[in-house]
């Protein structure tokens, strides 16, 4: 007697195989591209953190694991039904009259095909004085980016969250506009026994479909991230570090022409002198976040955060200042939970971020 045994494999098994083909495919091709350094890149936009979580926690929070809908605009492995109808709204009074914000937005589909969300980033430069070769003027122009973002998140097992967005970018500048496309993807290892978290993201892979210059493509800003978080059982407190721009190594930039950061020397055939090299420990610090957030009680977060990369390039000799370091909190005040973070930039100024989110369905 011969026994038969059929096994069905279930569509969406098919489906999470695949999406972790996927990712792991973006994730080659991320680290594998070539290293682009801060002004090699455009829509650059895309590097700024409105939300004021975020910016709080030194401009990173991937592997915080909270039904937040501004922390999944990020990290799309986060969209859950947890975040069904939440809608994020977020703003920035940045340098020079600059002002930049997103709109978030999630909301549950099925167990069967995942949740999905997203919402529209945007930045706004300010109008502007036109004039001709004479300097005569001719009028006014505005110049602004924004980019349109759908994202999906799918929980496949209790340890296991995958996420993808997609964005459809737009760049006007005056008489010069650009459009592209780009897509995040994230994973995210949860231990819930622990309290620990562990992700993967990789955002802003793409291209641009329209250039400003015909024939002249320029890259996206990719940035590939680990993080990892853990929250202490005996103390209100959640921890992460944040590992960025891993697809590069050199992080740092001594500029030819800067004499103030770095002296130049003639040597005695008339050749500057060679710029001195930055440490290994200085390159890998570059690369890192620190942050913690205090959970003092569930309508109040105090927050603060470290970027040793953005410290290192706005930092100004003889006076170091607060370059790096970010703070804020997060409060509940009935249906609305209000958030604001404080990063500073330079001694030009400080990054004051709002954001306020709410659930539609309290309403």
């Amino acid at each position: 007697m011969r026994t038969t045994l059929s096994v069905t494999v279930h569509p969406l098994s098919i489906l999470m195989r695949q999406s972790m083909l996927y990712f792991c495919f973006f994730s080659l091709l991320a680290v594998t591209s070539s290293a682009q350094m801060g002004g090699q890149t455009t829509y650059n936009f895309l590097r700024l953190t409105p939300a004021a979580r975020t910016t709080a926690l030194g401009g990173s929070t991937i592997a915080t694991y909270e039904s937040d809908v501004n922390l999944a605009f990020f990290n799309p492995a986060l969209y859950s039904s947890d975040m069904h109808n939440r809608i994020g709204l977020s703003y920035v009074n940045y340098i020079a009259d600059v002002s930049h914000g997103m709109v978030s937005y999630a909301h549950k589909g099925s167990e069967q095909y995942g949740s999905f969300g997203g919402g529209i980033q945007f930045i706004n430069y300010g109008s502007f004085t036109r004039r001709d070769a004479g300097g005569v003027e001719m009028g006014e122009f505005r110049a602004g980016e924004l980019a349109l973002q759908l994202g999906w998140g799918y929980q496949f097992n209790p340890l296991m969250r995958v996420g993808a967005n997609i964005k459809l970018i737009g760049s006007y500048l005056e008489s010069y506009y650009s459009h592209g496309i780009a897509v995040d993807v994230s994973g995210m290892y949860i231990d819930t026994t622990r309290n620990l978290t562990f992700t993967m993201l990789i955002r802003n892979f793409g291209m641009q479909l329209d250039p400003y210059v015909t024939g002249n493509r320029e890259a996206l800003p990719v940035d590939v991230q680990l993080g990892v978080s853990n929250r202490l059982r005996h103390l209100p407190l959640r921890w992460s570090i944040i590992f960025h721009d891993l697809h590069r190594w050199g992080a740092a930039y001594n500029d030819p022409n800067d004499t103030y950061y770095r002296r130049q020397l003639l040597l005695s055939n008339g050749e500057a002198a060679p710029a001195p090299e930055t440490t290994v420990a200085d390159e890998i610090f570059r690369h890192v976040i620190i942050n913690g957030e205090f959970l003092f009680s569930k309508n109040f977060h105090a927050r603060i955060g470290y970027n040793h990369q953005r410290r290192k390039e706005l930092v100004v000799p003889d006076r170091n200042g607060s370059s790096g370091f970010s703070f804020g909190f997060g409060i509940q005040v009935k249906k609305f939970r209000f958030d604001y973070g404080r990063g500073a930039i330079s001694l030009a100024g400080m990054s004051n971020n709002f954001s306020v989110t709410t659930n539609l369905s309290d309403f």
